[in-house]
């Protein structure tokens, strides 16, 4: 879809406008399916109408509808799924099992009845490509440097730092966008903020597109800095011949 920011005339802009071959012409958008959003996310109004767009897109492109929720280990995060349940989006959640399989076990079936999709194993890339061909959203957070080979020393808030390099390939093997997506407690109000899709990613350049994650990371965490789960040790590896920046003094 495509995301133009503006003041909207909403006379303009009304419904029996929209198809007007010179208006598309002018913003450059003939043949395109458009749709316009006089509002914000997440705030006091026209949230609700944000889903039922999402809930439209799906109902029009069906299977070509690929989204990659990109986002990260924030301590709201699972009121942010909430937020997507709420708003009638299933979803697949990406996780990493649990030593304990007891634990792993309930709480795989807590998230799937929520969600209304099965999680899927961070590790079985097959199941996770297959499921965003198939037109499934996919929550996504590439923020923890589980698996060292493949991975690349990026900045992160101005610091080297081991990121994951999956986020491209699983875009462009699934056929996905990327939004990037941030749940956050603001005055007491939970608010989840999407930002628009990432334009011209995968760039064929794992640096790159690396770094650009790091960046959508870098604006999520922003929002609320405190509530990121900074006690995952984002920056435990850290390039030869650096300090480590968690050594006892």
């Amino acid at each position: 879809f495509h995301v133009k920011p503006a003041c909207v005339d909403l006379d303009r802009f009304a419904e029996k406008e929209l198809k007007k071959p010179e208006l598309l012409r002018a913003l450059g958008l003939e043949g395109k399916l458009v749709a316009v959003y006089a509002g914000k996310f997440g705030g006091i109004y026209l949230d609700q109408e944000v889903f039922d767009f999402f809930r439209a897109a799906r109902d029009h492109w069906g299977e070509r509808f690929h989204v990659l929720l990109l986002t990260g280990h924030f301590t709201t995060l699972e009121m942010g799924a909430r937020y997507l349940c709420l708003a009638n989006r299933p979803f697949h959640a990406m996780y990493r099992p649990l030593n304990n399989q007891l634990i792993d076990y309930f709480m795989h079936r807590w998230r799937e009845a929520r969600s209304g999709l099965p999680a899927l194993p961070k590790d079985d890339l097959k199941k996770l490509v297959r499921a965003l061909r198939q037109g499934h959203c996919i929550w996504y957070g590439p923020d923890q440097s589980l698996d060292v080979r493949n991975a690349i020393y990026v900045p992160f808030f101005g610091v080297p730092t081991l990121t994951l390099t999956a986020t491209a390939k699983l875009a462009q093997m699934g056929r996905a966008r990327v939004v990037p997506y941030f749940p956050a407690r603001i005055n007491g109000r939970y608010r989840v903020t999407f930002l628009p899709a990432l334009e011209n990613f995968p760039a064929d350049d794992e640096v790159i597109d690396t770094t650009l994650i790091n960046r959508m990371l870098e604006a999520g965490i922003r929002i609320a800095p405190a509530q990121y789960f900074w006690s995952h040790r984002r920056f435990k590896h850290h390039p030869p011949g650096t300090p480590d920046p968690y050594a006892r003094s």
